[in-house]
């Protein structure tokens, strides 16, 4: 069996659409679906419940992924595992996919390929996305909403830590050649609007620069080349004006996460409400 974790933090408008999906093409007891609710108030637990023995519920009072996370792997039986946020698209076939290649020994992480979905994202936003899209990070990525480990990978870390960004942090335990992304794709809808887009990214952001003062040897580790995605850029005029939208936002979120980075004691989980809203 394959373990799947869900940690959700008031999901309901979007929860089901993400169990659906990935239960459609599942054989019997091929997943076992671990959701555990933090710190929810609204009727998250009620839709997982309404599954009964398809989907395990737990709850965790604290409103923090991260200790849900944690949560979750305390329960879970199985590997490769997988974790996922609650507001992704995944097919059985795409999980499948993705272990596979855990499967493979030398290979400790993997994710599908994201599908960033902006049929109702504003104009400006929809030109960020065609520029980030052409960042190298995608050819070889975890995150963006989810991650898998293999049980060997998973002995990389004790627990996830008290942070913001989990999929950092997580991707940052792995070498360059332990991480493979899978040729399947999972879709994620982008925020509608600028301003969401960067109180999201500025979030972050503002996660980077925690793991960056909590873990600065791990973060050291971390060597970044820009310069493949500013040739892609500068290669392709049609994304011009793109890039002006994503200069705006890089700027703009630094500013507003070294500005927060100075006080973390009411720190806020921002969501994107804006992409949440199924019809």
């Amino acid at each position: 069996m394959i373990s799947i974790i869900i940690p959700v933090y008031n999901e309901e408008t979007v929860l089901a659409r993400c169990i659906d999906n990935i239960l459609k093409d599942a054989q019997p007891d091929e997943f076992e679906i671990i959701l555990v609710c933090n710190g929810c108030i609204d009727n998250s637990q009620q839709v997982a419940e309404s599954y009964g023995d398809k989907v395990k519920v737990f709850v965790s009072e604290p409103a923090s992924k991260t200790i849900a996370l944690n949560k979750g792997d305390e329960m879970a039986h199985y590997f490769p595992r997988f974790y996922l946020d609650a507001d992704i698209l995944i097919t059985a076939d795409s999980i499948r996919a993705v272990a596979a290649l855990l499967n493979q020994e030398q290979i400790l992480a993997s994710a599908p390929k994201v599908n960033f979905d902006t049929s109702k994202a504003s104009f400006l936003v929809k030109q960020f996305y065609k520029v980030w899209q052409l960042n190298p990070y995608f050819n070889n990525m975890i995150g963006s909403g989810i991650y898998a480990i293999s049980e060997q990978g998973r002995k990389k870390f004790d627990k996830f830590p008290f942070i913001i960004n989990d999929d950092e942090f997580l991707r940052l335990q792995f070498t360059h050649s332990e991480i493979k992304t899978a040729e399947s794709t999972f879709k994620v809808t982008t925020p509608s609007n600028l301003d969401t887009l960067i109180k999201i990214k500025t979030r972050v952001r503002l996660g980077s620069y925690e793991l960056r003062n909590k873990y600065p040897d791990l973060v050291n580790n971390d060597k970044k080349d820009y310069m493949p995605f500013v040739y892609n850029v500068l290669a392709k005029p049609s994304v011009w004006i793109g890039a002006v939208v994503y200069a705006y936002v890089l700027l703009a979120t630094r500013f507003a996460a070294k500005k927060r980075l100075k006080d973390m004691t009411n720190f806020v989980w921002d969501k994107d409400n804006s992409s949440r809203n199924v019809e």
